[in-house]
C-alpha cells in the first residue's frame, strides 16, 4: 500500500488465478499535461512523466501531500474481521524472506501515514492464535531489517516463519508511540482453507 495513490486498475484472464493491480496517482498524471516553461523553479522531477515533462518540486511535493492528506491516518492488512486471508505466503519479488525458503504465513502489515505522523516507535507488533497463545516464531520487517530497503519508517510486517492455519482466528495487537502519544491497536482476522 502507498499513501501517495488514489486510484487502481485490475487485470484478469478469466480461468487464470493471477491478478495484476497497477496503482496510480490521477493527480500526477494531470501535473504531466501542464507547461511549466514560464515557472521559475530550481529542482524538478524529470522521471513521473512518460511524456519527459519536468514538473517543479515544489508542485510535486504539495500534490504528493494533498493526495496524503486524503488517505487514512493507519493503514492495516488484513483488515479487522477480515475473512478468507491466505494462510500462506510464498514467492514475492523482491524476496521479503530470502533466507527462508519455504512458505510462511501471509504477512502482518500495519503503514502509517506521514503526512499526520512524524515521530514513531515501536514497542510490540504480535501475533495471537485465536486460544490466545502468542505465535513465537515470527520475523518482523522495519526500515532496519528489510532485507530489500524498501520499508519505510512507517511501514511494519509481521511473518509468522510458519504457514497458518487453515480456516483459523487469528489476533493481532501492536502498539507504537506516535507523536509522542501512546497509540494501540489489537483486531482480528479469519484464514481461508489454502489451496496449496
Amino acid at each position: 500500500m502507498t499513501l501517495e495513490y488514489n486510484e487502481i486498475g485490475i487485470g484478469h484472464v478469466m480461468g487464470e488465478k493471477p491478478f495484476i493491480f497497477d496503482m496510480g496517482n490521477s493527480d500526477f498524471m494531470q501535473l504531466c499535461y501542464n507547461d511549466y516553461t514560464s515557472y521559475d523553479f530550481y529542482s524538478y522531477y524529470d522521471t513521473v512523466c512518460s511524456n519527459g515533462n519536468k514538473i517543479p518540486s515544489e508542485i510535486y511535493e504539495s500534490t504528493n501531500f494533498r493526495v496524503k492528506s486524503n488517505n487514512p491516518i493507519v493503514v492495516v492488512f488484513p483488515y479487522s474481521n477480515q475473512l478468507d486471508v491466505l494462510p500462506r505466503f510464498y514467492g514475492e519479488t523482491p524476496d521479503p524472506l530470502p533466507n527462508i525458503s519455504k512458505p510462511t504465513g501471509n504477512p502482518i502489515s500495519i503503514q502509517f501515514n506521514d503526512y499526520y505522523i512524524k515521530n514513531i516507535s515501536l514497542i510490540y507488533f504480535e501475533l495471537y492464535r485465536d486460544d490466545d497463545t502468542k505465535v513465537e516464531n515470527t520475523k518482523l520487517l522495519t526500515s532496519q531489517t528489510d532485507p530489500n530497503k524498501k520499508f519505510s519508517k512507517y511501514e511494519y510486517a509481521l511473518y509468522s516463519i510458519n504457514p497458518l492455519k487453515d480456516n483459523s482466528w487469528y489476533r493481532v495487537s501492536a502498539s507504537f508511540i506516535i507523536n509522542e502519544e501512546l497509540w494501540e491497536k489489537s483486531w482480528k482476522f479469519k484464514t481461508t482453507v489454502s489451496r496449496w
